[in-house]
């Protein structure tokens, strides 16, 4: 499975439409702007510009699907069986994200 190493979480009362979309666009302007990251990250680290590129287009994935989805929950399970956490959370998506992502 699959295992999530980061991803965007918020208290739903928190987070507006507009913030929402502010980090869907943030995802699609990085996804865009690959080259432009990648050459940054190579004169950061002093690493090959095609290992940078390579890294960030063949190791990381950029969507949560149910392959993901279901490693959390694992993760989730397996932490709570070995007393790492208190309980299982609930995994939950904003009711509106659908909405705004067809727009």
């Amino acid at each position: 499975m699959p295992f999530v190493y980061a991803l965007w979480v918020g208290r739903r009362e928190s987070l507006s439409q507009e913030d929402v979309m502010s980090l869907i666009n943030a995802k699609k302007y990085g996804i865009q702007n690959i080259d432009v990251i990648s050459d940054e990250a190579s004169e950061r680290y002093g690493v090959d510009f095609e290992f940078c590129k390579a890294y960030l287009t063949q190791n990381l994935h950029y969507d949560l699907g149910e392959a993901e989805i279901n490693g959390m929950k694992e993760f989730f399970t397996y932490a709570f069986y070995y007393g790492i956490i208190e309980f299982i959370p609930e995994i939950k998506f904003y009711e509106f994200e659908n909405e705004v992502l067809k727009k």
